[in-house]
């Protein structure tokens, strides 16, 4: 589980990234993914090799019940053209899969603008008009990303099956973050509470930022208090990993101040302070980039 969420962490800005730039192809995927590996190999390479792990009873407790969530999941909502948030997911992912392209110039809509104002989408907006042919999708772009990834490996269901997937991982996440705090009867609990409940049945077969966000917040929590209690490289992903939840919803920075209220109770007790560059700075930095998108596109209005 620390591999799969090191690599959420370190997938998310790379797909974010070139969809943004109009390169969501196969080939800049591989190719980006492959540089990631490869530097995350030379930084490991001076590490001491650990043993692996003994397989526990937990380890089969937590894989029962994280394949049971994703069969409570696993019947998608088929959501391709609707006005809710969910259809707006799945056709910008269809579009990026086939494309490469997050943004797209409307030259219909270019005509029609000098002299046919678009009054502003009050109840389901889903799209906004920028300037006067670009359109933007109302949301932040970290799910429609996701949502193109699942599209381009296995096409539209590959799509909709994503946030299946991702919820499931997720109630694993929150048995490894709730064992870390208050032991392994509280988390195998308060996984499986919060593997059956009906809001998250609901929520993790539809095309939706909230299920994503929850696995990137619940797992970067999850590294950060193992950061806390010693261990660099934990700081470096859970910097990630909150920082990432960022690029997917506007309101993922309340998660995210969890790591500068620890970063200040150690400098409260005069604890070292320096060590908190290694989760604060990926924070910061997709804290930055989410702000200029936010600022920009992403503040866009239709005119």
């Amino acid at each position: 589980m620390l591999r799969l969420a090191a690599s959420v962490g370190v997938v998310a800005p790379v797909l974010v990234g070139l969809a943004l730039a109009g390169a969501f192809r196969v080939p800049a995927i591989l190719a980006s993914l492959g540089a990631c590996a490869v530097v995350g190999w030379l930084l490991s390479r001076g590490g001491e090799a650990r043993p692996l792990p003994r397989v526990t009873g937990w380890d089969a407790a937590v894989l029962g019940l994280v394949a049971g969530s994703f069969a409570l999941y696993a019947r998608p909502a088929e959501y391709v053209i609707n006005s809710r948030d969910p259809g707006v997911y799945a056709l910008v992912a269809d579009r990026l899969a086939r494309t490469g392209e997050f943004l797209v110039r409307d030259p219909l809509v270019g005509a029609v603008a000098p002299f046919h104002p678009f009054a502003q989408g009050i109840k389901y907006p889903g799209f906004y008009v920028f300037g006067q042919d670009l359109i933007v999708p109302q949301f932040f772009p970290g799910p429609f990303a996701f949502l193109g990834f699942g599209n381009l490996a296995g096409g539209l269901w590959g799509s909709l099956y994503v946030v299946p997937v991702l919820g499931a991982l997720a109630v694993g996440m929150a048995f490894l973050l709730g064992s870390e705090l208050f032991g392994r009867w509280a988390g195998i609990l308060g996984a499986a509470l919060l593997a059956t409940s009906y809001a998250e049945v609901w929520w993790a077969r539809h095309p939706s930022s909230e299920v994503i966000s929850q696995l990137f917040v619940l797992s970067g929590l999850w590294l950060a208090v193992r950061f806390v209690r010693g261990g660099a490289g934990h700081g470096v992903v859970a910097g990630l990993l909150l920082g990432g939840a960022m690029l997917v919803r506007v309101d993922a920075f309340l998660a995210a101040l969890a790591l500068p209220a620890l970063a200040l109770c150690d400098l409260f007790f005069r604890r070292p302070f320096w060590r908190w560059l290694y989760p604060g700075v990926p924070l910061a930095l997709a804290a930055l980039a989410a702000l200029a998108y936010l600022n920009t596109l992403g503040g866009a209005t239709s005119t």
